[in-house]
């Protein structure tokens, strides 16, 4: 039986706070890390941890969180987005720089397929009182912040009847339809 090859790592690396900078060039903080979450999740910046590349389907359980320091600098942490242990106390996260300048880029226009997509009535007016919600609690950006948090925040300012979790999901734009 063949051991499968490891993955060779890219030449130059940087930290996540080292992104997270790097981005704020052209963003906010919060958006730098939204879009640095977003990036490993769908696979177009590939995250490494202590020199080995992380799987697609781990990626998707981290995101990355900003922190001002005490000195006023930004910083960036790698969490799990599931609240997961973690084994050791501490881990060495790398991106590549390359992969994170394509972040820079403006973003492709994406070409229409002609087909609109089908909405249920009624959900527009829910999935916009949870946006609210969730605006008004975190007004730096809700996007780092776990969901079942916004759920446990947002739910006694919604009147009446509290959506199902994947109503919550789709509002907040962590889940397609």
């Amino acid at each position: 039986m063949k051991k499968a090859k490891p993955a060779e790592k890219a030449q130059e690396c940087i930290s996540p706070t080292e992104a997270l900078n790097l981005l704020r060039r052209e963003f906010s903080a919060m958006d730098a890390a939204a879009r640095l979450t977003s990036a490993v999740h769908t696979n177009s910046c590939r995250l490494w941890c202590d020199g080995n590349l992380i799987k697609p389907h781990i990626a998707v359980t981290l995101m990355v969180v900003p922190r001002l320091a005490d000195d006023g600098r930004w910083t960036a942490d790698i969490v799990s987005a599931t609240r997961e242990p973690w084994e050791r106390p501490s881990y060495r996260w790398e991106f590549e720089i390359e992969e994170l300048k394509a972040l820079l880029l403006p973003p492709q226009p994406q070409q229409k397929t002609g087909k609109q997509p089908t909405r249920r009535k009624g959900s527009s007016r829910i999935h916009a009182a949870i946006r609210q919600g969730a605006a008004e609690e975190w007004p730096g950006g809700y996007e780092h912040v776990a969901t079942a948090d916004i759920i446990d925040a947002v739910s006694p300012k919604l009147k009446g009847r509290i959506p199902h979790r994947s109503t919550w999901e789709r509002a907040l734009g962590r889940k397609q339809s």
